[in-house]
């Protein structure tokens, strides 16, 4: 049996907000933690050449999950105004539904 157009915008926004929570856990939360560490080295008496490290890798990890986070409709980065929206209703580019009014 055939998908309907709303089943099928359902699943992709589904399969987005999958996607968005894996990045997150991922790549976002741990970038954002290794920068916090690399800013805060200076307090924890961390050696600068090791606040680099931690602050490259914190770094690396933030763009691998921009460059994975796409659309499932045209494969671009969802973009709000300058940047990025990470938690977007529709897609900025092709105006994809990609949050369902119900889920979060």
């Amino acid at each position: 049996m055939a998908t309907s157009g709303v089943d099928y915008m359902r699943e992709r926004a589904v399969a987005f907000q999958a996607l968005r929570k894996r990045l997150t856990a991922r790549y976002f939360v741990p970038g954002m933690a290794l920068f916090l560490i690399a800013i805060a080295g200076s307090l924890l008496a961390i050696p600068e050449s090791v606040q680099i490290v931690v602050f490259l890798v914190g770094f690396i990890l933030m763009t691998v999950g921009a460059i994975k986070y796409r659309c499932p409709s045209c494969d671009r980065t969802p973009r709000d105004g300058d940047g990025i929206d990470f938690n977007p209703k529709s897609c900025g580019n092709c105006g994809a539904i990609l949050r369902w009014p119900n889920e979060v």
